[in-house]
């Protein structure tokens, strides 16, 4: 990997050229990254705004927490990216020193600028790197070092956004720095209609009637006719000159020093394309592992990086298309979620996703996050799902779920799973999976992870009905000190109990955070489940500290949660929501009204819709609920399609308790749900569910008494209701399966 570092301002021109630098990089099939150590006065997000504003993809963009390889090699476009951190050492965060010293401290290709000449020799003696390479503009920098590769930065046009004529000024000058303003001043009465490119922090140096455009600023070059160069001292790169004539702007050349500097020589160049060959003649001369992907692994590979020398290590993938169509055709049983999802159930133990069989193995005691992804049990199913030749030992092992469901009902979470990964992004994210299905042994490369690890805790302020105790402190509480309890329904008592025990058992929570957090650059999805997420306290200051190390502004936020509350103790959820890139709320909801405030005990149906609209105030919230099909939930989950019309609504069947299975339903109520199911586009298959028979050790008489126990327990309550009452169409089963062979044997 190529780490590209900035330690700039956002909006700054070196930001800009690590950016530009770090695309075309990529474009090449160079995998480079652009590694941003935030300023003290600026958050990750100015500088992701920034890059969002001028170019057409913000990508490949890591933030402050950053995992660096053994084999990585770092570059700086400026030494001043160097210089500024160590002059600024005590600003920065402890994730960001670590950060820092993590990068400067490899293989260093060092781009020359003369900024703080004599402070660069001290910062490279604090971060001692293994070895550097040094690049020069010698037209520029003649006095540079004298072993440095010529090397000109140039602006990579192609990402730009197209520019739109919004004319807000007849001239702009640039005052980002007391210099700019010192020239500027000069001036500036001879031009009464401008504006002036400046920080929030630096307009203190001067005052002019608020006409500054404060950076970052969306579509800059559409808002002057004229650009004002005004700089008499040495500017190494102007910009904005070179933008301007890139869009054949006006320019002022307003300055009385003839130096030859880099408006100099930018305007004897014109306008030129990139040339990484010095950064590839860089990297062969480290010898350093920098993957090529597989486009240029082909024919035209010589065609498209033309004669530059190449690296004598590089990696090439195997061929991605290969893979993209064998999935497509069906030839492997593919599934993304094992190259992305990191998952732990309530007890702690490890799996391949909220639906495999757990590992009997591997927890959060005895192993770490990474440990787990790169261990064998992942990396079997890796295997096993990219061969068309596969024995399936361990995917038979652990996907049995999504193997009987694609059987029974043609749908399952691996299904899912895929179709939505397809979408995500415009199909970047799919890409992202493609790569990773390419790559043996596994390695934390791009962000993919969606990190599912209950290491929270069990809390939980519902009684779900069909909910394991062992998910739920309320269900405990319910189960084995009110004795709501049924051992036909939910097994062994003993074999419950102990469950519930080691899922109330205090988790190494603390030390998990830190996992997650040193995982941040590569996290797209967090997901935080329970129990209830949104009462569990341990799990905000996991939100802390990513907020912190700045990688919240790339992580989308996911929260599976009853819907509520949106409050515990100091915590509210909507005050961390504008901190992440965007959240995913899903809201479990099994019905409408009484149906779910019966199934979900202790709910309040009206509260729950009143915190979706809360949510949904958000722009960057995205909304949808979760269902669970079961006997009693199925008889009117389809007026969920009306009363939440428009909104994505997934459901899953139920496998456990087999009792509570919704095919155990008598067959009239089947055949008249069927074919209303059979009208709902995004239900349907549930018609198919209960075309099932009944399971063969189906008991009603004790389902039935499971429930009644449960009514009977909150006698009294403001959440007394009856079974009976709630779903009054079972009456006929109910008393042709448990009254009527109860008077039979009395008699």
């Amino acid at each position: 990997m190529l780490n590209i570092v900035c330690t700039s301002k956002p909006a700054d021109g070196l930001l800009f050229y690590s950016y530009e630098y770090c695309s075309h990089l990529n474009e090449k099939g160079i995998d480079t990254r652009l590694c941003i150590i935030t300023h003290r006065d600026f958050t990750s997000g100015d500088y992701t705004q920034s890059i969002s504003d001028k170019y057409i993809h913000c990508k490949n963009v890591e933030v402050n927490n950053i995992f660096v390889g053994d084999d990585d090699v770092s570059m700086i476009l400026g030494n001043s990216m160097m210089t500024l951190a160590h002059m600024t050492w005590n600003d920065y965060s402890n994730n960001q020193q670590l950060s820092l010293k993590a990068l400067f401290s490899k293989k260093l290709i060092s781009v020359y600028s003369e900024n703080h000449p004599k402070k660069y020799p001290k910062a490279l003696s604090f971060f001692n790197p293994k070895r550097i390479i040094n690049l020069c503009d010698t037209d520029v920098y003649p006095n540079g070092p004298k072993d440095a590769e010529h090397f000109e930065k140039i602006i990579h046009f192609p990402i730009y956004k197209e520019v739109e004529e919004d004319i807000q000024f007849d001239h702009l000058f640039l005052g980002t720095n007391r210099e700019y303003y010192k020239t500027v001043q000069k001036v500036i009465s001879d031009y009464p209609d401008h504006g002036i490119l400046t920080y929030h922090q630096e307009a203190k140096y001067l005052d002019l009637k608020n006409t500054n455009l404060k950076s970052p600023v969306p579509n800059l070059l559409g808002k002057f006719k004229t650009y004002v160069y005004t700089k008499d001292t040495f500017d190494p790169a102007p910009r904005l000159f070179q933008e301007c004539r890139w869009l054949g702007k006006e320019i002022i050349y307003h300055r009385t020093n003839p130096v030859q500097d880099g408006g100099y020589w930018y305007w004897k160049r014109g306008l030129k394309n990139q040339d990484i060959g010095p950064i590839i003649t860089a990297l062969n001369t480290f010898k350093g592992k920098i993957a090529i992907h597989t486009e240029l692994a082909s024919a035209n590979h010589r065609e498209q990086f033309g004669n530059l020398p190449q690296p004598d290590d590089i990696i090439f993938s195997v061929n991605k298309e290969a893979i993209r169509k064998l999935i497509d055709n069906g030839d492997i049983w593919f599934c993304s979620i094992p190259h992305i999802m990191a998952f732990t159930d309530e007890e702690g133990n490890y799996a391949p996703c909220n639906f495999a069989v757990r590992s009997t193995t591997h927890n959060l005691y005895n192993t770490s996050l990474k440990e787990w992804m790169t261990g064998d049990i992942m990396e079997n199913l890796r295997s096993e799902m990219t061969d068309p030749n596969s024995s399936f030992e361990t995917v038979n092992k652990h996907c049995s779920k999504c193997i009987n469901d694609e059987t029974n009902i043609k749908r399952s979470r691996r299904m899912i799973a895929n179709e939505l990964y397809r979408d995500a992004d415009e199909n970047l994210f799919w890409d992202r999976v493609i790569n990773s299905a390419n790559t043996s042994p596994y390695i934390f490369k791009e962000r993919i992870l969606e990190i599912q690890v209950k290491s929270f805790g069990i809390e939980c302020n519902l009684d779900c009905h069909m909910c394991f105790h062992f998910s739920s402190s309320i269900r405990t509480k319910m189960a084995f000190e009110n004795g709501v309890y049924n051992a036909v329904v939910w097994g062994d008592e003993f074999h419950r109990r102990e469950q519930s025990r080691q899922a109330m058992k205090k988790k190494p929570v603390d030390k998990i955070n830190r996992q997650i957090v040193e995982l941040g650059p590569y996290i797209y999805n967090l997901k935080i489940i329970g129990g209830e997420p949104l009462v569990m306290k341990k799990h905000y200051e996991l939100l802390d500290m990513l907020i912190e190390s700045g990688d919240a502004a790339n992580i989308q936020l996911k929260y599976q949660t009853n819907g509520t509350t949106t409050k515990h103790g100091k915590h509210n959820i909507f005050d961390y929501i504008p901190k992440f890139k965007t959240v995913l709320i899903t809201v479990s909801l099994d019905g409408v009204g009484k149906y779910n405030d019966y199934i979900r005990r202790r709910g309040n149906f009206n509260e729950i819709v009143e915190n979706i609209n809360e949510f949904l105030r958000y722009r960057n919230v995205r909304l949808e609920l979760n269902s669970v099909v079961t006997f009693f939930s199925v008889l009117h989950l389809y007026k969920m399609a009306e009363h939440f019309e428009g909104m994505e609504n997934h459901w899953w069947p139920i496998d456990f308790p087999q009792q509570m299975k919704a095919n155990n339903l008598p067959q009239d109520i089947k055949d008249r749900l069927i074919p209303i199911y059979e009208d709902i586009p995004h239900m349907k298959e549930i018609a198919t569910l209960l075309r099932l028979p009944a399971e063969e050790n189906f008991q009603p008489k004790e389902l039935y008494k499971y429930c009644i126990d449960a009514d009977e327990a909150y006698k009294g309550t403001k959440w007394e209701m009856n079974v009976l009452d709630v779903f009054p169409e079972l009456k006929p089963h109910y008393l042709q399966t448990v009254v009527e062979p109860q008077i039979y044997k009395e008699k």
